[in-house]
C-alpha cells in the first residue's frame, strides 16, 4: 500500500500535492484501546493541517485485513469507499467522528459538530484478494479528475468492477517498473 502511494504521490505535479494528501496507514493501526485513542489523536492531529479549502486527505484503511478508503474533505465531508461492502464499519465511523471532535477551532475543516459520512457506490472486487489494488486504483482515477468527488458521483465511468486487464494489470506493471530500480540499484 504504501509503495503504491508513493507512486501516485511521484506522478501528481505541485498544485496537485498542495490539494491531496495521503495519511501514513502505519498510524491507524492499533492492537488495544489504548492504541485505538492514539490512533483517533494522530488522525486528529493530521486533519489540523489542512490549510487550503478544497483539500482532499486520502486515508487507506486496513481491518481485518481487508483495506477501505476514507476521503477526508475540508468541507466536513468523509467520503468512505469500499470494494467489498457498502456500509462504513462501526469502528472506524467512531474513530472518524472521534477524530473530528478533537480538531482545534482555528482549522480549516468544516464540519465541527461531526463528520458528514457519504457512502457511494464503486468498483467492487470479485474476490478477497484485491482490495489493496482496488483501493489504490480508486485514488488514481479519482485524481485523474479536477475534481475527485466528480468521478465518484459518475460511478467510476459506470463500472461495477476493474477489469484485470485493464486496471488491475497496467497499475501493478507501472509499479513494478517503479519498484525494480529501487531494489537493483547496481
Amino acid at each position: 500500500m504504501l509503495f503504491g502511494l508513493r507512486c501516485i504521490w511521484e506522478n501528481l505535479n505541485q498544485r496537485q500535492k498542495e490539494l491531496y494528501k495521503f495519511y501514513d496507514v502505519e498510524l491507524l493501526s492499533y492492537n488495544n484501546e489504548q492504541d485505538k485513542v492514539i490512533a483517533i489523536n494522530q488522525l486528529s492531529i493530521w486533519l489540523n493541517t489542512m490549510t487550503h479549502v478544497g483539500q482532499y486527505y486520502f486515508i487507506p484503511w486496513n481491518i481485518g485485513k481487508h483495506w477501505m478508503l476514507i476521503i477526508a474533505m475540508t468541507s466536513g465531508r468523509v467520503v468512505f469507499l469500499n470494494p467489498l461492502k457498502s456500509k462504513i464499519p462501526s469502528d472506524i465511523a467512531q474513530m472518524i467522528k472521534a477524530a473530528y471532535a478533537n480538531i482545534s477551532s482555528n482549522a480549516i475543516v468544516f464540519g465541527k459538530n461531526g463528520p458528514e459520512i457519504w457512502t457511494f457506490a464503486c468498483p467492487k472486487q470479485p474476490y478477497n484478494y484485491e482490495c489493496g489494488y482496488y483501493v489504490l486504483t480508486y485514488i488514481r482515477d479519482m485524481l485523474q479528475h479536477s475534481n475527485p468527488i466528480e468521478a465518484i458521483k459518475a460511478k467510476f465511468g459506470g463500472l461495477s468492477q476493474y477489469s484485470e486487464d485493464d486496471h488491475l494489470l497496467p497499475l501493478r506493471q507501472q509499479w513494478l517498473s517503479q519498484l525494480l530500480p529501487l531494489i537493483y540499484k547496481n
